[in-house]
């Protein structure tokens, strides 16, 4: 509980000192989640004066941990409905994706229905806690509401064991056929 409110308070402070930017955490825990949704509401949005449209800037932590080395990757969605008949336009946009260490292939964004999609691969990653930093704009016309969302996560854990196993026998057999040649 103090950890909660602790955080609430903190994403409070960001967001009362930053005006209309905004900086949030999402942690991935559950590898066979289907999708990791971060809504964008009514408390970050902000009205743009004189119009019944909101708008806020951001800066979001996607932390994840890895309890084991493995593949890792998912697909990024943004929100992206614009000039719709209805007059209800949002859409987000994720300027940048900025990570710690191994930087991940990333696909350009390409159209998916209401959303803009991209996929982040990094290989094989070795265990531990990983941070993405994404920062964009936000927008939405008439309701305070978007979203962008994490989907397709997946973890292929790598088996050390064998891999190492494999490597040592390879090495050895290298060493052998060099000792054979001399």
């Amino acid at each position: 509980m103090k950890l909660l409110k602790a955080s609430f308070l903190t994403l409070f402070a960001v967001a009362f000192l930053a005006g209309t930017s905004l900086a949030k955490t999402v942690t991935i825990d559950d590898f066979s989640a289907y999708e990791v949704r971060r809504g964008i509401g009514s408390g970050e949005l902000v009205q743009i004066p004189g119009t019944n449209d909101y708008e806020a800037n951001f800066s979001d932590t996607i932390t994840f941990t890895l309890t084991e080395a493995g593949s890792f990757s998912f697909n990024l969605f943004e929100k992206d409905v614009r000039n719709s008949a209805t007059g209800y336009n949002e859409w987000v946009e994720i300027d940048t994706a900025t990570f710690a260490g191994d930087v991940p292939s990333f696909t350009p964004w390409m159209k998916s229905g209401d959303f803009m999609k991209a996929t982040m691969d990094w290989g094989v990653l070795a265990a531990g806690t990983y941070n993405l930093t994404l920062d964009g704009y936000a927008f939405s016309a008439k309701y305070p509401l978007t979203d962008y969302r994490i989907m397709d996560i997946d973890f292929k854990p790598v088996p050390v064991p064998t891999t190492i196993m494999l490597l040592s026998l390879g090495l050895l057999g290298l060493a052998g056929k060099a000792r054979n040649r001399k």
